[in-house]
């Protein structure tokens, strides 16, 4: 599973151009679980040098065009940016050649919004994220 720092999440927003950063974090299915999890992952060496080994793709397909590649893959965490003028953009994120969820938000009950296909609708405020499957 990929989660950004925050949840829903909250990417940094500079001169038309958003940025996020996406950690790997075991399965988890409430906001206080993925909390835990970061917490014991920040202090467990192996598992942190296992999730740096692995490799993280993005699958995109910008304004409903073309699925393709986006960027060059990275290892053990995973990078988007959008433009301004991307408008939106449908993903499906991967890790070591398997889809995985992405964290898009949390409901009033403390569940995780979690998604296999997430829609970045950009906005004057930034992008915000939302479940497609």
């Amino acid at each position: 599973m990929l989660t950004a720092d925050s949840v829903p999440p909250k990417p940094s927003h500079t001169a038309g151009i958003s940025q996020m950063d996406y950690a790997i974090v075991p399965q988890a299915n409430t906001l206080k679980e993925l909390q835990d999890k970061r917490d014991q992952l920040i202090n467990d060496k192996a598992t942190q040098e296992k999730y740096s080994k692995m490799e993280v793709k993005l699958w995109e397909s910008q304004r409903g065009g073309e699925w393709k590649w986006e960027g060059k893959p990275y290892f053990g965490k995973g990078y988007d940016q959008l433009s301004n003028w991307a408008g939106s953009a449908d993903q499906r994120w991967y890790i070591d050649g398997k889809r995985v969820q992405l964290v898009v938000g949390v409901d009033t009950k403390g569940q995780l919004i979690k998604a296999w296909t997430v829609r970045v609708v950009e906005t004057k405020i930034g992008p915000q994220f939302s479940r497609v499957e």
